[in-house]
């Protein structure tokens, strides 16, 4: 095993094995934090964007700490790092070492995220970043790459990072914000290109964003301020990569066309796996590594002299324990299970919240369908197929677009619930057309009023739903679901966020709008819509259990809807408490200081690795 270097003063070469010394008082703390910037071999400070660190747990009134350090944000699988500090014309890698070339005149030193500094490029001087190509910078099995920026202007296709032949091709990996409402990534893999392209995702506002998206080998994700955005699970495979260089601030298709950044960019990562959504939000918020308290713990030293002879070191007692105040007791019920409808499901998921609205589709024949819900009956249109094999075994619905086959439920004021709403429904399709309508209650397809979605392509969805400050619109690509098998799609609005889920999966949303929903005073069409003129568009399949509801369905709520379980409503969930686990960061560091880069003082030797 390669052996610790001893603590040194004034050591300019930070490595991922540096032993780590710090020097004062760290009475009363309990915690304390930092981070080593490699800006450069003239300047080593303390600031964002480098090694970040952080030590739990009860520190010493002495000048000792017992604890070995955990680094803030994900550091495993970490092959590129540019925090973008510091001056000159090199962008240095921390972490695996590919410093990059400054192209152009960026300015450098600005101000960045939790204060760092960031470069900020002129997309007409050709400012960017040019690193080399390296075997480090192409994994293949799994893939994860982002970082901050900010725009300047509103001009379109603002490159963030590209690793790729071209920006939008079928080899290596790009993202760029596409227009002022959508963001666009692509990963090329061995079946084909795997892309997202979310829309209705408004970054043009001066502010900073966190753009990160990671490539598993079955699915690309893209993540926006810490929440996925776009998903794209039509591809498989290794990742078929460029020998091209990596360029930051810059894009290009191969030819004379370049799409460059005009704004600031700020601490840009690859990994070489896919990071998990909990740890894409704590790089996001800059929370410290979730990982266990490491077993070996470092060596306290009395002074800046490492001993040949390790001391025993003292077990760190939490200066807090938190009571738990009130304790939950086991008693704790969960809500009465009211009685299953007469419609046969795999599990009826009773103690989620109740629709305002269901039609199961049980019925054998007949011109009426029932409201199992809240009594509004549909009224059976054209000769549609009722006693269809639906999901769960249960019966279903099969349409014929040609046919104008559909159904219409008179509108009712429950079924346009304003505050929050959820909707939607299971559905197949029978044939690979355009625009076949799940569920409409609006005035158009696509407009200002109500709610809708559709299938608007083999690769695309498609819903809105009108609301108090405009439209909110969701329009997922890359989700294939012409494939003649059963999927589930359920929209949610909460009053600030629009999001739709596929099979359980959110694959899009908009937080662009807010405000209360803008009803209609249109039927509510199963199976059809149009745009209040001739043109309509049909559903070419069957579709089951179709469900309103008057909240906004949380993404758990929307798994067990999916799979047919029974979840426990949050209310009778016993309230956990802080265990002495929890150790809170005094003066919130991590918060107005940026990801502990005003630490407390104190003095700490341990293994940096």
């Amino acid at each position: 095993m390669e052996t610790d270097p001893p603590p040194t003063d004034n050591d300019r070469e930070i490595s991922r094995r540096t032993m780590l010394k710090l020097t004062g008082i760290a009475s009363g703390a309990t915690a304390i934090a930092g981070c080593l910037g490699g800006s450069g071999p003239s300047e080593q400070r303390l600031g964002y964007g480098g090694y970040p660190w952080r030590l739990d747990g009860g520190i010493p009134g002495a000048l000792g700490a017992s604890n070995a350090l955990s680094l803030v944000g994900p550091t495993g699988g970490l092959v590129g790092h540019w925090p973008l500090d510091g001056n000159g014309d090199t962008a240095v890698d921390v972490a695996g070492g590919n410093d990059g070339a400054v192209r152009g005149t960026p300015d450098q030193g600005v101000s960045g995220v939790y204060d760092s500094t960031a470069y900020v490029f002129d997309s007409g001087a050709d400012d960017y970043v040019e690193v080399i190509d390296a075997g480090a910078l192409t994994p293949t099995a799994a893939l994860t790459f982002g970082g901050w920026y900010q725009t300047t202007s509103d001009t379109n296709e603002h490159t963030v990072l590209q690793k790729a032949d071209a920006r939008y091709g079928e080899t290596g990996y790009a993202v760029d914000v596409q227009t002022p409402n959508s963001l666009r990534a692509h990963v090329g893999v061995e079946s084909g290109r795997a892309s997202v392209n979310p829309w209705g995702v408004s970054t043009h506002d001066g502010e900073w964003h966190h753009v990160l998206c990671t490539w598993d080998g079955s699915r690309l994700v893209m993540y926006l301020d810490g929440e996925e955005v776009g998903r794209d699970t039509t591809q498989s495979g290794e990742v078929v990569h460029s020998d091209r260089p990596l360029y930051i601030g810059y894009g290009d298709n191969g030819y004379d066309s370049y799409y460059a950044m005009d704004g600031a960019i700020d601490d840009v990562r690859v990994y070489d796996r896919a990071l998990g959504s909990d740890e894409v939000s704590d790089l996001y918020e800059g929370v410290e590594e979730a990982t266990p308290t490491p077993t070996e713990t470092a060596t306290p030293t009395p002074t800046s002299t490492p001993s040949s002879t390790p001391t025993p070191t003292p077990v760190p007692t939490p200066t807090e324990t938190p009571s738990p105040t009130p304790t939950p007791t086991a008693t704790v019920t969960p809500a009465p299970t009211p009685t299953p409808t007469s419609t046969p499901t795999k599990t009826d998921p009773s103690s989620q919240p109740a629709p305002v609205a269901r039609w199961a589709f049980a019925e054998t024949g007949g011109t009426t369908v029932a409201d199992s819900a809240g009594g509004n009956d549909g009224f059976v249109r054209g000769s549609p197929t009722l006693d269809t094999a639906g999901v769960f075994g249960t019966s279903g619905i099969a349409c014929s677009s040609s046919a104008e086959d559909y159904v219409e439920v008179p509108d009712t004021g429950t079924l346009t619930p304003l505050a929050a709403l959820s909707f939607g429904g299971w559905y197949r399709t029978a044939s690979e057309a355009n625009e076949q309508t799940v569920l409409q209650k609006a005035d158009a397809r696509y407009g200002g009023t109500g709610y809708a979605v559709d299938v608007q392509t083999p690769n695309s969805l498609r819903a809105h739903v009108g609301v108090e400050s405009g439209q909110a619109s969701v329009n997922p690509w890359g989700v294939s679901t012409h494939d003649g098998e059963w999927h589930h799609v359920l929209c949610t609005w909460d009053g600030e966020a629009f999001v739709m889920y596929l099979d359980g999966e959110a694959v899009d949303r908009d937080t662009t709008q807010f405000g209360a929903v803008v009803p209609s005073d249109r039927s509510l069409y199963i199976g059809y819509g149009d745009n209040g003129y001739a043109s309509y568009y049909a559903m070419d399949g069957t579709i089951d259990d179709v469900r309103v509801y008057d909240v906004a369905l949380t993404a758990d709520q929307v798994v067990a809807l999916v799979e047919g379980v029974t979840t426990e409503e949050p209310t009778p969930t016993p309230i956990e408490t802080d265990t002495a686990t929890a150790t809170p960061i005094p003066n919130d560091e991590f918060g107005e200081s940026g990801y502990g880069s005003h630490g407390y003082g104190g003095m700490m030797d341990g293994n940096y690795q």
